[in-house]
């Protein structure tokens, strides 16, 4: 999850809101328009893209009273201020809960966040059952990764008996994660990391100093949520730090630094909020892929720093998968020292 921080809002008022992203807003306005608009979709892509801007941009199309004659929203219209707003009754939003975690299933005094399945039941008893002649209904799931077994079973029960005039927008960075079986029923819709100007234009209108929007940028991976949290001079600095103590743990002769470092950073990154470990190794990762593109010709040293990259990617993935994170670091360390 990227960390919270203000940000200006800027108002949906159709596809054309939607920064970037040109095909997949091409292809979504042509279905619509076309009529061939899938009832199931699933939008993928890194966070802080723009998807679910997009499905709510989506759904000011279908139900705009002043549509545009390219198929657009009017964005003005009192449907399209209502969604923009999140008050338009017709566009539901699914997210995870917080809750305790069962005895059984305690590891400590952990917390697990899901879609359960009482809010899919909830959705089919409650939300499902009546729509005005004429209407379109969006469901949007949120992190859809966060479906449970028996939620995404419930899902896909309604997905492969879809009400009337209703369409499902799953969202998602971890489209892996998801039921085959799922998947296998929604239209893929892929979604790009955005252009590093992009980026640093959305900073700047959140009144960023153009130096520090151009580092938060660098390092975002064409996230714009991602750098809005960069953003922060003091949270940039300390990742920026971590990112130095890493390299430099790399590069000490003393017996033990690389440990004595997984551990510092990791209980730092504990007492954080959202997913600190990850995004400092995603910038480790980009260091090393900037530094095996600025040695390209030195073969030996440019490969050297590639696989360096490919093993970072690589501890990502497994923190993913809910490995510890300072046994994943210490590994990864060795390994990337190991090296040559």
């Amino acid at each position: 999850m990227l960390d919270p921080q203000p940000r200006k809002r800027e108002p949906i008022e159709g596809l054309r809101s939607v920064r970037a992203q040109g095909s997949a807003k091409e292809f979504l306005q042509h279905a619509l328009v076309s009529g061939r608009l899938a009832t199931a979709l699933l939008f993928e892509g890194p966070e802080g893209v723009g998807k679910e801007r997009c499905a709510r941009a989506l759904a000011q199309c279908s139900v705009c009273l002043s549509r545009l004659p390219d198929g657009d929203a009017c964005g003005r219209c009192a449907t399209c201020r209502a969604i923009d707003a999140e008050k338009y009754p017709d566009v539901i939003v699914l997210a995870r809960t917080l809750d305790v975690l069962t005895q059984q299933e305690q590891s400590g005094n952990e917390l697990k966040s899901e879609i359960v399945v009482e809010k899919i039941r909830e959705l089919q008893r409650e939300r499902l059952v009546y729509l005005p002649h004429g209407s379109t209904r969006w469901i949007i799931v949120r992190d859809a990764h966060e479906l449970n077994a028996s939620s995404s079973n419930a899902l896909l029960k309604t997905l492969e008996e879809p009400p009337a005039n209703t369409h499902f927008v799953l969202v998602t960075h971890r489209p892996s994660e998801l039921l085959v079986t799922v998947r296998s029923r929604c239209q893929r819709v892929r979604f790009a990391p955005l252009p590093e100007a992009e980026v640093i234009s959305i900073l700047s209108a959140n009144g960023v100093e153009p130096a520090l929007a151009k580092e938060a940028a660098k390092w975002a991976e064409g996230s714009a949520g991602r750098a809005v949290a960069m953003s922060d001079p003091a949270l940039l600095a300390s990742r920026k730090g971590w990112l130095d103590r890493l390299i430099q743990a790399l590069r000490a002769s003393k017996p033990g630094a690389i440990v004595d470092v997984a551990e510092a950073f990791s209980k730092d990154a504990s007492a954080r909020e959202g997913d600190e470990v990850l995004v400092v190794l995603e910038m480790l990762e980009r260091y090393f892929r900037d530094e095996a593109i600025s040695a390209a010709t030195d073969a030996r040293r440019s490969s050297i720093h590639a696989a360096r990259s490919q093993l970072v990617r690589q501890t990502i993935a497994s923190l993913d998968s809910n490995l510890k994170a300072q046994m994943a670091v210490e590994s990864m360390l060795v390994r990337l020292r190991d090296v040559r």
